[in-house]
């Protein structure tokens, strides 16, 4: 009997050792591109005649747009049917006739079936995760002595904050050209020695550049 009670007392320590005295914590999924919340806020007014809005219509478009603000916005103007898509010339005279800026403003695909301009105001905004819904518990042995830990909440809080303007992400600005070729140049005449001196301001015209500038 001795044996047995033995037998049993040793069998049930693994037993306790496999189930585990110390329940671990409960880890949580670590976070992603998902975590960093884009919020897209879109206003939409109908405009008559786009060429000849009214004093109604601009109003509308003016307290939309200082409700949702100029940084993260876009606007898009959906012509109505049989509308001429118009060039870059038009398309200035027309965003001065609405109220909206023109640097922010693009002409969208015509909408389809209506006699009315849509004007469609967007806004969008980035918001870094929360770190503190993301708290994992600390295993270490003084846990309670030692900060918690919210796992790649920074990386996606920095990439949010990189974020200059939100509304990029809607509607890209077009590519700027390509500043390569002058910086080449400026590497080139200084490696040369040929750096073309400041000019004078009280001269009328630039210093010439070198008769050999641009060539290796």
């Amino acid at each position: 009997m001795q044996v047995r009670h033995g037998f049993l007392v040793l069998a049930a320590v693994p037993g306790l050792a496999l189930t585990g005295c110390f329940p671990r914590p409960d880890y949580r999924p670590l976070p992603d591109q998902t975590s960093i919340l884009l919020t897209d806020t879109v206003r939409a007014q109908s405009v008559a005649d786009p060429l000849a809005p009214t004093l109604d219509e601009r109003a509308l478009l003016a307290a939309d747009l200082g409700a949702v603000g100029t940084t993260g916005t876009r606007i898009r103007i959906f012509l109505p049917a049989g509308f001429p898509a118009p060039d870059a010339g038009p398309l200035h005279g027309m965003a001065e006739r609405l109220g909206v800026p023109e640097t922010l403003t693009a002409i969208a695909p015509v909408s389809s079936g209506t006699s009315f301009a849509r004007i469609e105001i967007r806004h969008l905004t980035v918001q870094p995760p929360d770190c503190a819904r993301m708290i994992t518990p600390n295993e270490a042995i003084d846990s309670a002595s030692r900060p918690s830990l919210a796992l790649g909440c920074a990386t996606y809080g920095n990439l949010a904050a990189q974020i200059a303007d939100p509304a990029e992400l809607i509607q890209p600005p077009p590519p700027e050209p390509s500043r390569a070729a002058g910086s080449v140049r400026a590497i080139n005449l200084y490696l040369t020695g040929r750096v073309t001196p400041p000019q004078d301001p009280s001269s009328p015209t630039q210093p010439p550049l070198p008769a050999d500038e641009g060539t290796n």
